[in-house]
């Protein structure tokens, strides 16, 4: 979250992220609070967000296999820390490039530790400005 958050910040135009996390309001308080105080969320805690986008329960290996469990460590390493869960633990992420009710590209999330880069999102963003409207 770290880095979409600088990404925004040093790019100018980006649009704006709107994060959809599967707690009450006040879980997306307190765990948006320090990290990015001012960015946008949705309370999904009937996942109505989620499925409308098609995001799933992972299975075994994407939540629990070697290349996630490599992410956690990296995580542990750059200081992040695993609370309660809240909402599924079996949710899988999702991450969207959206507008209006039309979504305009997405990742494809191979397991729960995996990240789109903010090279791809900034590439994604300039293609659909540079695509004429339709």
């Amino acid at each position: 979250m770290a880095e979409l958050r600088r990404a925004c910040s040093e790019n100018e135009g980006l649009p704006q992220p709107v994060i959809v996390h599967l707690g009450t309001v006040e879980d997306g308080d307190r765990f948006l609070g320090d990290a990015w105080p001012d960015v946008q969320s949705i309370a999904d805690a009937d996942m109505d967000v989620r499925a409308a986008l098609g995001v799933s329960r992972g299975r075994v290996g994407q939540l629990l296999g070697l290349a996630s469990m490599a992410a956690g460590l990296r995580s542990v390493r750059a200081g992040h820390k695993q609370t309660r869960p809240v909402g599924d633990p079996w949710m899988m992420p999702g991450a969207f490039l959206a507008q209006g009710d039309q979504v305009l590209w997405s990742h494809e999330f191979r397991h729960a530790g995996d990240h789109p880069s903010t090279a791809a999102l900034l590439a994604a963003v300039a293609t659909l400005r540079a695509e004429p409207s339709v």
